[in-house]
């Protein structure tokens, strides 16, 4: 499945978003939640930018897993952010507060402008490589 914004500065002031979806970016980045090293990337899709830009695998059902990375979103994160950055073999295990149902997440993707995925790093060892 292919989910192929520049980044841009949100005034929330007026929406509804989910917590954090308008934060400061430093602070967002430097958070690891939860017990497998997950991290929390924040992606906002624009008129030139609307895919995230990733192959994903979405067989198990509950998350989906980067197959690839293309132009977009997600290559644009890493970029900006070397030191959060996604790679293949990585899971996407959360959209917006929603987590476990690989599906609704994808519907999350393609219906929401400003998105806080929670990845999950593929296990790799000190040289990087993955184990």
């Amino acid at each position: 499945m292919n989910l192929t914004a520049e980044h841009q500065v949100l005034d929330c002031s007026d929406m509804a978003c989910p917590p954090c979806l308008h934060g400061d970016e430093d602070d967002l980045i430097s958070k690891e939640i939860g017990p497998f090293g997950e991290f929390p990337v924040r992606v906002v899709k624009t008129p030139e930018m609307q895919s995230l830009g990733v192959d994903v695998d979405i067989s198990d059902g509950s998350s989906m897993r980067i197959n690839g990375i293309l132009k977009g979103l997600i290559a644009d994160w890493n970029r900006r952010f070397p030191e959060r950055r996604v790679y293949v073999g990585d899971s996407i295990v959360e959209v917006n507060e929603l987590r476990g149902d690989s599906r609704l997440m994808m519907d999350r993707i393609v219906e929401d402008t400003v998105m806080i995925l929670v990845v999950r790093p593929q296990l790799r060892s000190p040289q990087g490589r993955p184990v």
